[in-house]
């Protein structure tokens, strides 16, 4: 049987000094289901090798050798490891990337959309950037870098451990403008498609939700909606629906004292067996467990 590493909630200060806010290191996740986790910090994520998948409340990509993941504070996230899945982690915080770039820069690097998010948003979003193999050997050789820096923690380390992170910021900058570059009408369809089906199924969580009824939602066949829907997210539209149900049931627990039956119907669940079960595959731990957890 698989086993489960129950990882919840994790604070930078068990990483990284406020005065030097970084930590890199390389990991390996073993064949094992790691439940959805977030944390206070921001999470860089470069894949080495290995196949699975990185997983969302939203989206479900397929892992895959020289990705970079940003996962901003807050965002809930785990793996689902097929095999072996080696990483670069790298963990530090928005403020201080945004100090590695000069004033004159910034407006470049961290352009509308995408970096903005990151670096000026209310987080809590996940973003995938796909690197060129050249890329991502060079990125290999930075990180590489500022593990060693901060192992030999030699005279000046702190200088080039910033010198590489501010390279490897703006070599990200670089990969997402050229994937926005490449942004097509048909692209842009698709993602308003997915918005309006995603908003329909929040709006709608705790009621019986039919593929037909979304499909004519969306004007289209519910057998093409069926496909377009798991090329888009990873889900089905159903495994997309008990994420959204346990995420709101999630933040019930954590805010109320309310029975775990209640919040069970609110979301959707007419079956607190049921419930139970859809929850701890999705989180790790029981709806008892994770209400502990959260009071601390």
């Amino acid at each position: 049987m698989a086993r489960k590493a129950n990882i919840g909630h994790l604070h930078g200060e068990r990483y990284f000094p406020p005065s030097f806010p970084v930590f890199a290191h390389a990991f390996r996740h073993e064949r094992e289901y790691h439940s959805l986790h977030d944390h206070d910090f921001l999470e860089i994520v470069f894949v080495l090798s290995g196949s699975g998948y990185h997983k969302t409340s939203s989206r479900k990509h397929r892992i895959k050798k020289g990705d970079v993941y940003l996962i901003e504070p807050g965002a809930a996230h785990s793996y689902l490891v097929e095999s072996t899945v080696d990483i670069i982690n790298l963990l530090t915080t928005p403020a201080y990337l945004r100090s590695l770039i000069v004033s004159e820069d910034a407006a470049a690097v961290f352009p509308e959309g995408f970096f903005r998010d990151v670096f000026e948003g209310d987080g809590r979003s996940v973003h995938t950037i796909g690197l060129s193999p050249g890329n991502a050997l060079y990125t290999r050789s930075l990180l590489d870098g500022i593990i060693r820096d901060m192992q030999s923690k030699q005279a000046g380390f702190r200088t080039l451990v910033r010198a590489r992170l501010a390279e490897f910021v703006v070599l990200l900058s670089h990969a997402v403008s050229k994937q926005r570059s490449l942004h097509t009408p048909m692209r842009a369809k698709r993602e308003k498609r997915l918005a309006l089906v995603t908003g329909y199924l929040r709006e709608r969580l705790a009621s019986d939700i039919d593929l037909n009824d979304v499909a004519a939602f969306v004007s289209c066949n519910p057998s093409y909606l069926s496909r377009f829907f798991r090329q888009e997210t990873g889900y089905t539209m159903f495994e997309y629906l008990n994420e959204l149900r346990i995420e709101r049931a999630c933040e019930l627990l954590a805010s109320s004292n309310r029975p775990v039956l209640d919040i069970a119907l609110e979301v959707g669940y007419n079956s607190i067996s049921f419930f139970n079960r859809i929850f701890k595959r999705i989180t790790g731990v029981s709806p008892k467990v994770y209400r502990g957890r959260m009071r601390g």
